[in-house]
């Protein structure tokens, strides 16, 4: 009965996991392979499925990062994490544009000009936008 393979599942990097399939084909077949040629076949093979390993291995921690609001680098991403916190996001908006807005406030008795206390503030978020004050005779 052949023993169990050891397998280090930590190597995650092309040279690591190359290094530890010719391990590998070393001490499991002996026999059956042994040339460990630059230019050979089995090279090339040990080269293919390391570097399939390699991208694998980046893909997972990728999606890994992607998964933390500290870590997340995809717009998409970040808003489905805060979403899941609770943010809601409520888009652009459809249509901007200019508005004027003619307000009447009643003048001080006894002075020319309008009340400035009475003068209204239109919100904006997240800014405050004062009105321009225009006196009309």
């Amino acid at each position: 009965m052949p023993k169990k393979p050891i397998i280090k599942y930590t190597n995650t990097d092309f040279d690591s996991i190359k290094q530890a399939l010719v391990e590998h084909a070393k001490r499991y077949y002996p026999d059956r392979y042994n040339d460990f040629n630059q230019s050979s076949f089995g090279s090339m093979l040990f080269d293919m499925i390391s570097y399939v390993g390699d991208t694998l291995s980046f893909y997972i921690d990728y999606q890994v990062n992607e998964s933390f609001l500290e870590t997340a680098l995809e717009y998409t991403n970040i808003r489905k994490i805060a979403s899941q916190m609770g943010y809601n996001f409520y888009g652009k908006a459809a249509a901007f544009g200019t508005v004027d807005v003619f307000v009447l406030v009643p003048a001080i008795s006894g002075d020319l000009g309008p009340n400035t206390a009475l003068i209204p503030v239109l919100k904006k978020e997240p800014y405050l936008i004062p009105l321009e004050v225009q006196v009309i005779p």
